[in-house]
């Protein structure tokens, strides 16, 4: 096996010491299916969606009795080996330019390395060894599209596929795949779910739920498209949501990853990061997940603001490098005073240097000025660890959404206002 696979990379210019763990010896003799895929960023539809083409590429693999390679250190590594795991695939990782330790220390795994005598990618190096590839993302211009045209250039039979994603996921990608499948890959199509049924039967269900939820002081309460409370000044705390892209907050990277390529792949399923998700995910919960982004990523929180909502919402803008916009009419309020009391304190804000300066167990509520915007205009509180919701007077909370609709599947033990007439 060892000098087949110099054989196979030397149709690839590739000179290189091979050497196989015993356990990589032993799956020599099945079909080898590589994975491949560009870096996926930070885009949850495009993780889900690339998702879809890995569980589909397990299930084949599974079924035709297959063996995956994946490179170490490569973009998709991480999801390639969870989804071995999950799906029950005998894995293979291979190392490229590594040292022969990384074979030896690993007696109890399948592994393979490769030591070319010229520097060239993982990714070539994957390509060339196995007898099927799997490309289940494609950006153009990279190191991923040259290993794939090499190995249409210098392998004759059909074993490439590429996967088409809808020009909505990616255009770029979309154009590169069909440009490989010009010369000779295969297209690889995983079709979505149909999109109107599903829409409807999510409609039917926030229906249902909405009628049946009778919990609560405000359980007969509809929402309403004025409150005085969202003009109030320094009687509310306003946490907005957000678009969420990559885990939960709260969630490991292993459990995003198991969630995406065990989950649903309807439309429905795939867009549940909008802010509303979010908020929904928080009244489901009970809880607002602290986050340690905000604050130096040493100490996880949750953000208010005592800035009137109104005021908030009328004065939002589009923050280019965070790509989002500040505030989204979707988020839950907590009268102040109740806020205080369940230990949220006002943000300290100063020059970075102050942060150091302040106790240890302050340093959560430190926010540096800023440059080119001022954060003192937030008024920022924070909570530290998570917000339990269930510690509050149902009358102490209230619900935002920007429409009528958003509210469906919306606990009622919590008042809800629309407040999309507010924003600018």
């Amino acid at each position: 096996m060892k000098r087949q696979l110099r054989d196979h990379l030397l149709r690839f210019d590739i000179d290189a010491e091979v050497r196989l763990s015993r356990q990589a010896e032993e799956l020599s003799d099945r079909t080898w299916l590589a994975l491949t895929s560009s870096h996926l960023g930070k885009s949850s539809t495009l993780h889900r969606e690339v998702c879809r083409y890995i569980g589909r590429s397990m299930l084949d693999a599974r079924a035709g009795g297959m063996v995956l390679v994946v490179a170490s250190g490569s973009a998709i590594k991480p999801w390639a080996e969870r989804a071995a795991e999950l799906y029950g695939v005998p894995l293979i990782r291979v190392h490229v330019d590594a040292s022969n330790d990384d074979v030896s220390n690993n007696e109890n795994d399948a592994c393979i390395l490769v030591r070319p005598k010229v520097p060239c990618s993982r990714d070539t190096v994957i390509v060339a060894i196995a007898d099927r590839v799997d490309c289940v993302f494609a950006r153009p211009k990279g190191n991923i599209e040259k290993a794939l045209r090499l190995r249409l250039q210098h392998v004759g039979h059909p074993s490439l596929r590429v996967a088409v994603h809808h020009a909505t996921i990616d255009k770029r990608s979309q154009r590169l795949s069909q440009a490989l499948m010009g010369c000779g890959a295969i297209g690889w199509y995983c079709r979505r779910r149909e999109s109107t049924r599903s829409s409807v039967a999510e409609g039917n269900r926030c229906v249902s739920v909405r009628g049946a939820c009778g919990v609560g002081s405000h359980a007969d309460t509809a929402p309403t498209t004025s409150h005085h409370w969202v003009t109030a000044r320094d009687e509310w705390l306003v946490h907005c949501t957000r678009t969420c892209d990559g885990p939960w907050p709260g969630q490991t990277d292993r459990q995003h990853r198991d969630e995406l390529l065990l989950g649903e792949s309807s439309v429905a399923t795939a867009k549940r990061r909008t802010p509303l998700d979010s908020l929904r995910r928080i009244v489901r919960m009970r809880r607002i997940v602290g986050s340690a982004i905000t604050s130096d990523h040493d100490w996880p929180v949750v953000c208010f603001s005592q800035t009137p909502l109104a005021t908030l919402l009328s004065q939002r803008c589009y923050r280019p490098h965070l790509h989002r916009w500040d505030y989204e009419p979707y988020g839950i309020a907590i009268r102040k005073k109740a806020a205080i009391g369940a230990g949220f304190q006002p943000v300290i804000y100063g020059a970075p240097s102050k942060r150091m300066r302040l106790d240890e167990a302050d340093r959560y509520r430190f926010q540096a000025v800023g440059n080119t915007y001022d954060w003192t205009n937030e008024r920022e509180w924070r909570c530290a660890g998570d917000v339990d919701l269930d510690r509050f007077d149902p009358d102490d909370i209230r619900l935002f959404v920007a429409d009528v609709e958003d509210s469906f599947g919306l606990s009622r033990s919590f008042a809800t206002s629309v407040v999309g007439d507010l924003l600018t």
